[in-house]
C-alpha cells in the first residue's frame, strides 16, 4: 500500500509543509497538531512533511481485583539471545517484540507469537548503562521504516530516555538516536509510552504525607524532532497526576486501557501490579509464581490484547486476561 497516498487522499489538509507556514500559521499547526496528539493517531515525519492517520482502541477489561484464575499464562520460550547480558526492558510493536538489555550492547527482535529471532539491532555511540524500560511509541521517522521510535530509558537515578529510529538497510537494521529526553528532577524516574493514546507515563518517587510512594504524572509525548529536551515532570503538559503506595524491586511496565502494569519482585517474589494512571489506585497485585511464572521478572509490553513479560532467565510468556464465572 502506498501509505503516503492514501493519507493524501484520506485527509488532505493535514499533509503540509511545515517551513513553507507562516509564524502564525505554525501556530495554528501545532495546536492542530495538539488536538491530533489527543487523540489515536499516528505520527509520521518525513523530511519536513506531517502525515497523520487513525487508529482503533483495544477493548477494555475489568482489572480491579483480577487474580490468578483470570490470567491463561502460556510459556513461549527460552529467547536466543545475542549478548550474554540480562534482558531489561521489552517493547512491543506489530508481531513483533523488542527485548533491550543491561549495558545496552544492542537490542533483539523477536516474533512474539514463536519467539524467534528476527534480527539483531545495533548502533554507536550507545548509553552502556542500564536500561529500566523500553517501548514503542507510533511515530514513524520515516513512513518506509519497519518500526515505530524505540524510546530506551536509562537506570532511573540517570533520568534520561533515548529515542532511537531503527534505521533499515540492505543487510541489518541499525540503531540512531534522534532525541535524549533528560528528566528535571532529583529522584529515581522512568518513563513508558502508552503508544494507544500518544502519552508518556514517567514514574518518579515520593512521599507524600510522610509516606513513601510513587507519582505517576502523564504527559503528551513530547515532539521527537526537535532535538534534545529537558521535561518538567510536574509542568510540561502534564494529564494526569497521581501518587501509590510503594512496592518494591520495580522492573519494566506497560500502559494501556488507562492501566499501568508493572512486573516487580526477584527471584523469591514477584507480582504483576495493576495501577489506574488517573489516581493512582492499585486495582490488583497479581502473584506471577503462581501464575506460573518464575524467577525475577524484568521485561513488560502490551501487543494485540496479550501481555508479554520476559523474566532474568530470558524466558518468554504471554498472558491473556479472561473472564471467569
Amino acid at each position: 500500500m502506498n501509505f503516503k497516498k492514501t493519507l493524501w487522499k484520506a485527509i488532505p489538509l493535514l499533509a503540509v509543509s511545515l517551513s513553507s507556514l507562516t509564524s502564525c500559521d505554525k501556530e495554528k499547526m501545532e495546536r492542530i497538531m495538539d488536538i491530533l496528539y489527543e487523540e489515536d493517531t499516528v505520527f509520521f515525519h518525513t523530511t519536513d512533511t506531517v502525515y497523520v492517520d487513525n487508529t482503533n482502541k483495544s477493548t477494555l477489561f475489568e482489572y480491579e481485583g483480577l487474580t490468578n484464575a483470570n490470567i491463561r499464562v502460556n510459556a513461549v520460550r527460552v529467547l536466543d539471545k545475542s549478548t550474554t547480558n540480562t534482558v531489561q526492558g521489552l517493547a512491543g510493536y506489530g508481531k513483533f517484540i523488542a527485548q533491550a538489555y543491561d549495558m545496552n550492547p544492542c537490542v533483539d527482535i523477536y516474533e512474539a507469537e514463536t519467539g524467534k529471532l528476527v534480527e539483531t539491532v545495533t548502533g554507536t555511540n550507545l548509553s552502556t548503562t542500564h536500561c529500566n524500560n523500553a517501548s514503542f511509541s507510533h511515530t514513524f521517522f520515516d513512513e518506509d521504516d519497519p518500526y515505530p521510535l524505540l524510546y530506551l530509558q536509562e537506570r532511573g537515578a540517570l533520568h534520561k530516555t533515548r529515542v532511537f529510529r531503527i534505521v533499515p538497510t540492505d543487510t541489518t537494521s541499525h540503531l540512531e538516536q534522534i532525541q535524549l529526553i533528560t528528566l528535571n528532577t532529583s529522584s529515581s524516574a522512568t518513563t513508558t509510552i502508552d503508544m494507544e493514546n500518544n502519552l508518556m507515563c514517567i514514574r518518579h518517587s515520593g512521599k507524600k504525607d510522610g509516606a513513601a510512594g510513587t507519582y505517576i504524572t502523564t504527559v503528551r509525548v513530547p515532539n521527537p524532532f526537535v532535538g534534545d529536551i529537558t521535561l518538567d515532570v510536574t509542568g510540561d503538559g502534564v494529564r494526569y497526576s497521581c501518587w501509590t503506595p510503594a512496592t518494591t524491586n520495580n522492573q519494566d511496565c506497560a500502559v494501556f486501557d488507562g492501566k499501568m502494569f508493572m512486573v516487580r519482585g526477584n527471584n523469591v517474589e514477584s507480582s504483576l501490579v495493576i495501577i489506574d494512571i488517573t489516581n493512582g489506585d492499585i486495582l490488583s497485585n497479581v502473584d506471577l509464581r503462581a501464575a506460573g511464572i518464575y524467577s525475577e521478572p524484568e521485561g513488560c509490553t502490551h501487543k494485540d490484547g496479550s501481555l508479554f513479560i520476559t523474566n532474568i532467565n530470558a524466558s518468554l510468556y504471554k498472558l491473556n486476561f479472561v473472564k471467569t464465572e
